[in-house]
């Protein structure tokens, strides 16, 4: 674990905006404890499956959010990450009949937008965002983590096998899995 000042972080989050994965693993790498411990306190659990599932939706908004983060010069950056924290658990905290209806209502809209896309060039950015983040929220957590570890991050099929603690034709299943999902929603319609 690396630590680091406001500065530093909020330099970060401008590098993450711009794409830069290097600075999404040392933000990570850094805020992790802090992250896992408010989750813990939060939603009052010791489940390892739990914490890790709320922090990768938290870091996948960071990642998402990265370009709309503006810094400010009296607020830390830790206040607006425990903030999307706190979404986050409130959201993970919900009962299970509103977030399977919020579920279906997203993929359903998902869907819908899906029927809409040619191409990928004929989309809007944000609308393409959105759509994979829908999709990346809607997969099994080893799968989630497994794209997160090799495209996000960078590191090899055996990395990823390695750091989930499983096996590699198990990992490259779970990439390939998550893969054919995104890739729906640049499929021309037939």
């Amino acid at each position: 674990m690396i630590e680091l000042t406001d500065d530093e972080s909020k330099a970060l989050m401008a590098r993450i905006a711009r794409g830069d994965r290097a600075a999404l693993a040392k933000l990570i790498d850094a805020h992790t404890c802090a992250v896992e411990a408010f989750i813990r306190t939060t939603l009052d659990t010791t489940n390892r499956d739990t914490i890790r599932a709320v922090s990768q939706e938290i870091w996948l908004v960071l990642m998402f959010k990265a370009d709309r983060y503006k810094p400010s010069p009296t607020a830390k950056f830790t206040t607006w990450l425990l903030e999307v924290a706190k979404r986050c658990c409130k959201a993970h905290r919900s009962a299970p009949a509103k977030q399977a209806k919020r579920d279906r209502k997203a993929f359903a809209n998902a869907n819908l937008r899906e029927e809409k896309l040619v191409s990928p060039d004929g989309l809007e950015e944000r609308d393409m965002m959105d759509a994979i983040k829908t999709k990346l929220l809607g997969m099994a957590i080893e799968k989630r983590e497994a794209l997160a570890l090799r495209f996000f991050l960078g590191l090899t099929v055996e990395e990823v096998a390695a750091a989930q603690a499983a096996p590699l034709d198990t990992v490259k299943s779970r990439i390939t899995s998550a893969l054919n999902k995104l890739r729906a929603i640049f499929a021309r319609e037939s």
